[in-house]
């Protein structure tokens, strides 16, 4: 027995130690114009250093101190102080922002939006404009919701112009063309062939609401309890001990039925019968 719970702590111990082995530690991170704490001479993996920078400078970053992190020999990112008076990246609504190393840089709208046109520039370390993407005016919103459809792809809140999307109708309706699926299109900023979608004749739709009726039956009845409250807060902590009460009161019945089952000497879910013969004697 110790010689089966030996070999389990090897296996799990030995890989753990070679992978540990296998991480290499950081070199004394690269910083002008500031200073990191803790000093040492490596670092190793997973390890942290915190560095803030020199009065007239600034971190890249938001804040004025940042932690750096060491992974298998590289620092989780460049440790970097600049002037007060520089611009950083600033995040773009709708958009994103490039700067090259000469300088200069260049911003590039997402879909559905265009730059608004007014000159962007930094003044002392604030940028004069931080929402130059607007939205174009024949783009369209989000796709109107359709009775019994969803729309085939991913959610985004604006679409450029001459997007298509895809509606698919639920199981057991179809659109007014007896098809599935149907095209919609944004045309000078509206949704343009949003489909209707109906019930396809093979009774699929009335089986799926007769299997509801039994649920609305129960939401009606339990409505009618809750009083004139409604289904506000106290409407629906009243409903809630109801129904608490309904099914404790059924796990008691079933709990009855099984208990006389057993007590007649029968397994549980199974009929018993029991059936006398007389046997008499042969002469």
């Amino acid at each position: 027995m110790w010689l089966t719970g030996l070999r389990f702590a090897l296996l799990v111990w030995i890989p753990g130690l070679l992978h540990a082995v296998s991480e290499k530690p950081c070199g004394v991170p690269n910083l002008e114009y500031g200073y990191f704490i803790p000093v040492l001479e490596s670092y190793p993996h997973d390890s942290d250093v915190t560095y803030t920078c020199d009065a007239g400078y600034k971190t890249t970053k938001e804040g004025w101190w940042v932690t750096i992190v060491c992974q298998d020999g590289h620092w989780s990112e460049k440790p970097e102080c600049v002037l007060e008076t520089a611009c950083l990246p600033p995040v773009i609504p709708n958009g994103k922002f490039m700067q090259y190393q000469n300088g200069s840089f260049e911003i590039n709208c997402d879909k559905g939006y265009s730059l608004n046109g007014r000159k962007i520039e930094c003044h002392s370390g604030t940028w004069s404009e931080v929402s130059p993407c607007q939205r174009q005016t024949t783009a369209c919103g989000q796709p109107p919701a359709v009775p019994d459809a969803v729309v085939i792809q991913a959610y985004q809140e604006v679409f450029e112009a001459s997007s298509k999307v895809e509606y698919q109708c639920r199981d057991g309706f179809v659109t007014e063309g007896r098809q599935s699926k149907k095209i919609a299109n944004c045309t000078a900023g509206e949704w343009v062939g949003t489909p209707r979608c109906i019930g396809d004749g093979l009774n699929r739709g009335s089986r799926v609401q007769a299997q509801q009726r039994p649920q609305v039956r129960l939401l009606s009845r339990v409505q009618h309890l809750v009083g004139p409250y409604g289904m506000d807060d106290v409407g629906r902590l009243r409903a809630g001990v109801l129904l608490l009460l309904l099914l404790l009161a059924l796990s008691l019945n079933v709990y009855h039925a099984v208990g006389l089952r057993r007590e007649r000497g029968g397994p549980v879910g199974v009929k018993v019968s029991r059936t006398s013969r007389c046997h008499g004697n042969r002469d």
